[in-house]
């Protein structure tokens, strides 16, 4: 199996390679590998091209990684009350992005309050799994902000 790693730190298996039954474009089909485990398809050529951060530094939307060791616990009740939490106080999708570009293009602030909340919203969670949970909530909130899932 290969895994790659999306620039905005989130790790996906990668299914197969298939072609778009009207115009044959290459695609890859790939697995998220937290919340849902949703699957995924995009434009291969898409899939392996470079971006440019807001830093101006290019870096591959998926980079090769190692398998994931160990399974992050499940994130959808956080989310669901963290999303409300960001919706009362006025956020909005764009609030979710163009941040620190240490932090790859994500808003420090809205970080924050996640992080805050852990304990309260997962109890249980170790703290090696802490940051990656974390981001795993925060692409999901921003994910469902920009398609307007609340």
């Amino acid at each position: 199996m290969q895994y790659y790693k999306h620039y905005k730190g989130n790790v996906y298996r990668l299914i197969a390679e298939a072609r778009h039954s009207e115009t044959l474009e290459e695609m890859v089909v790939y697995e998220a590998m937290y919340g849902n485990h949703d699957i995924w398809v995009r434009p291969k050529k898409m899939f392996f091209e470079n971006v440019t951060l807001s830093d101006g530094q290019k870096v591959p939307r998926f980079a090769p990684c190692n398998e994931p060791t160990s399974t992050l616990p499940d994130i959808s009740q956080a989310v669901d009350v963290l999303l409300k939490h960001f919706k009362d106080k006025g956020y909005v999708a764009e609030d979710f992005s163009g941040g620190c570009s240490l932090c790859g293009e994500r808003n420090d602030f809205a970080l924050d309050i996640i992080d805050m909340r852990l304990n309260d919203l997962i109890p249980d969670i170790e703290s090696s799994k802490r940051e990656a949970v974390a981001l795993q909530i925060y692409n999901e909130i921003h994910r469902r902000m920009e398609a307007e899932e609340f």
